[in-house]
């Protein structure tokens, strides 16, 4: 029919590219059919290199309160497309080990992100990364900066992680993971 389709690169965290995007994807799908999406997940600082560079079209990221903002400057149109927060969380046989205080019953493994990985640099500086107990014999360790990849271990029962709530909302709906958030 002779129009031209427009291609939009956006660069998004893993995180958000597994929740968030699916989301704004619906909205505007119905709204510009003519468009299609290039979606590039990378961790955050690689997707704020991409779209300085001008690599992509859109960024989609998380920014933490009590943090310094990206430093883009006017030019840049910003908009906050939601709120979110890291919970910790248990799921497959561990879930029956939470107690009602949201305290664990016995020792388990923690998965953890790596300290440079944007989720891990956030617990640390909060100090939410010491704030699981880890176990007093060596357990299996696993670490990510993918957080979908900890999301499925922890459905599994392979631990306790931190995760952000808006990724585990429906699981924790269902009763397939528990959550420890005071």
């Amino acid at each position: 029919d002779g129009r031209r389709q427009l291609s939009v690169v956006i660069a998004t965290q893993h995180a958000l590219g597994a929740d968030v995007f699916p989301r704004v994807f619906d909205r505007l799908v119905d709204k510009r059919p003519e468009v299609s999406w290039r979606v590039r997940t990378l961790n955050r600082e690689d997707c704020v290199s991409l779209f300085v560079r001008g690599d992509a079209d859109l960024l989609l990221c998380y920014e933490a309160r009590g943090f310094p903002p990206l430093p883009f400057d006017t030019t840049i149109h910003r908009r906050v497309i939601g709120r979110d927060t890291l919970i910790p969380v248990v799921g497959g046989p561990l879930r029956h080990r939470v107690r009602e205080d949201k305290t664990l019953r016995a020792e388990v493994p923690v998965l953890t992100y790596p300290e440079n990985s944007h989720f891990g640099t956030l617990l640390a500086r909060t100090g939410l990364s010491d704030a699981l107990p880890r176990p007093s014999i060596p357990a299996r360790e696993v670490e990510s900066a993918f957080s979908v990849v900890l999301l499925e271990l922890v459905g599994r029962g392979a631990g306790v992680a931190w995760l952000p709530y808006t990724m585990c909302r429906g699981a924790i709906a269902s009763g397939d993971l528990v959550s420890l958030a005071a």
